[in-house]
Protein backbone atom coordinates (compact mmCIF):
# COMPACT_ATOMS: atom_id res chain seq x y z
CA UNK A 1 0.00 0.00 0.00
CA UNK A 2 1.42 3.12 -0.88
CA UNK A 3 2.77 5.10 2.23
CA UNK A 4 -0.13 8.13 1.13
CA UNK A 5 -3.03 5.76 1.21
CA UNK A 6 -1.66 4.34 4.60
CA UNK A 7 -1.65 7.41 6.30
CA UNK A 8 -5.61 8.49 4.68
CA UNK A 9 -6.83 5.28 6.15
CA UNK A 10 -5.36 5.58 9.55
CA UNK A 11 -6.37 9.22 9.56
CA UNK A 12 -9.97 8.21 8.91
CA UNK A 13 -9.46 5.30 11.66
CA UNK A 14 -8.34 7.62 14.23
CA UNK A 15 -10.84 10.46 13.48
CA UNK A 16 -13.98 7.69 13.56
CA UNK A 17 -12.87 6.88 16.98
CA UNK A 18 -12.07 9.83 18.26
CA UNK A 19 -15.81 11.32 17.32
CA UNK A 20 -17.46 8.04 18.76
CA UNK A 21 -15.54 8.71 22.18
CA UNK A 22 -16.53 12.59 21.60
CA UNK A 23 -20.48 11.88 21.59
CA UNK A 24 -20.02 9.37 24.75
CA UNK A 25 -20.44 6.12 22.03
CA UNK A 26 -17.89 3.66 22.01
CA UNK A 27 -16.54 2.79 18.45
CA UNK A 28 -17.28 -0.91 17.39
CA UNK A 29 -13.32 -0.86 15.56
CA UNK A 30 -12.25 -3.23 17.74
CA UNK A 31 -14.48 -5.45 16.73
CA UNK A 32 -15.60 -6.88 13.38
CA UNK A 33 -18.21 -9.12 14.08
CA UNK A 34 -19.72 -5.97 15.44
CA UNK A 35 -19.69 -4.03 12.18
CA UNK A 36 -21.77 -7.15 10.81
CA UNK A 37 -24.06 -7.13 13.15
CA UNK A 38 -25.20 -3.49 12.83
CA UNK A 39 -25.39 -3.81 9.40
CA UNK A 40 -27.27 -7.22 9.34
CA UNK A 41 -29.75 -5.38 11.36
CA UNK A 42 -30.46 -3.22 8.12
CA UNK A 43 -29.92 -5.73 5.21
CA UNK A 44 -32.56 -8.49 6.79
CA UNK A 45 -35.34 -5.80 7.92
CA UNK A 46 -37.69 -7.84 5.21
CA UNK A 47 -38.85 -4.49 3.22
CA UNK A 48 -34.90 -3.71 2.56
CA UNK A 49 -34.44 -7.44 1.51
CA UNK A 50 -37.23 -7.26 -0.88
CA UNK A 51 -35.83 -3.86 -2.31
CA UNK A 52 -32.21 -5.78 -2.72
CA UNK A 53 -33.97 -8.37 -4.43
CA UNK A 54 -35.65 -6.25 -7.39
CA UNK A 55 -32.34 -4.16 -7.12
CA UNK A 56 -30.22 -7.30 -7.96
CA UNK A 57 -32.54 -8.60 -10.66
CA UNK A 58 -32.19 -5.30 -12.61
CA UNK A 59 -28.19 -5.79 -12.34
CA UNK A 60 -27.41 -3.37 -9.42
CA UNK A 61 -24.97 -3.63 -6.78
CA UNK A 62 -26.48 -3.51 -3.19
CA UNK A 63 -24.30 -1.63 -0.60
CA UNK A 64 -24.80 -1.37 3.07
CA UNK A 65 -22.33 1.38 4.47
CA UNK A 66 -21.74 1.82 8.67
CA UNK A 67 -20.60 5.36 9.04
CA UNK A 68 -18.69 5.31 12.19
CA UNK A 69 -17.87 8.96 12.31
CA UNK A 70 -20.99 10.61 13.23
CA UNK A 71 -22.25 8.10 16.06
CA UNK A 72 -25.94 9.76 17.56
CA UNK A 73 -26.96 9.36 20.81
CA UNK A 74 -30.62 9.29 21.71
CA UNK A 75 -32.74 8.08 24.58
CA UNK A 76 -29.46 7.13 26.14
CA UNK A 77 -28.58 4.90 23.57
CA UNK A 78 -25.80 5.10 20.87
CA UNK A 79 -26.58 4.98 17.15
CA UNK A 80 -24.81 4.39 14.25
CA UNK A 81 -25.64 5.31 10.56
CA UNK A 82 -26.10 2.90 7.56
CA UNK A 83 -26.88 3.81 4.00
CA UNK A 84 -28.52 1.26 1.77
CA UNK A 85 -27.41 1.83 -1.89
CA UNK A 86 -27.78 0.78 -5.03
CA UNK A 87 -25.09 1.98 -7.46
CA UNK A 88 -24.22 5.35 -6.49
CA UNK A 89 -27.88 6.27 -5.37
CA UNK A 90 -28.95 6.38 -1.70
CA UNK A 91 -32.17 4.54 -1.46
CA UNK A 92 -32.76 4.63 2.83
CA UNK A 93 -30.64 5.55 5.81
CA UNK A 94 -30.81 4.17 9.12
CA UNK A 95 -29.84 4.80 12.29
CA UNK A 96 -29.10 1.18 14.52
CA UNK A 97 -28.22 0.88 18.15
CA UNK A 98 -24.94 -0.54 19.00
CA UNK A 99 -26.74 -2.33 22.07
CA UNK A 100 -29.23 -3.90 20.08
CA UNK A 101 -32.84 -4.29 21.72
CA UNK A 102 -34.19 -0.94 19.70
CA UNK A 103 -35.35 -1.18 15.94
CA UNK A 104 -33.29 0.31 13.40
CA UNK A 105 -34.83 3.61 13.20
CA UNK A 106 -35.27 4.74 9.74
CA UNK A 107 -33.99 8.54 8.70
CA UNK A 108 -34.74 10.74 5.92
CA UNK A 109 -32.20 10.12 2.88
CA UNK A 110 -31.85 13.59 1.13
Amino acid sequence: MPRGRRIAVGLSATAAIFAATASGCESPAADPAAYRRLVARVKYLPDVEAWAAREAREGAVVQFLLHLDAPQRRAGRCYWTVEVRAGDRLWRRYLVAAEGGAAPLRVRAD
